[in-house]
């Protein structure tokens, strides 16, 4: 499924598939929807600080927030 999304969205930087949930027991309590809704996008800043999550692909937002943690 995750595969299927990228390739939908032309997604060209890396993407974590959190299949043992090691990563959201790191974030646990920090649910983007109260509904769960999936997929869920998360960008997660060089300082282990959720920089932005969100449920609809916003291409120019995360390429944005990405460029500014890489700075």
């Amino acid at each position: 499924m995750l595969e299927a999304w990228r390739d939908a969205f032309d997604v060209d930087f890396p993407i974590l598939a959190d299949r043992d949930h090691a990563v959201a027991k790191l974030y646990q309590g920090s649910f983007a929807f109260p509904t769960g809704a999936f997929p869920q996008e998360w960008l997660i800043g060089t300082d282990g600080v959720i920089e932005y999550y969100g449920n609809e692909y916003e291409y120019s937002t995360l390429a944005e927030l990405i460029e500014a943690e890489l700075e």
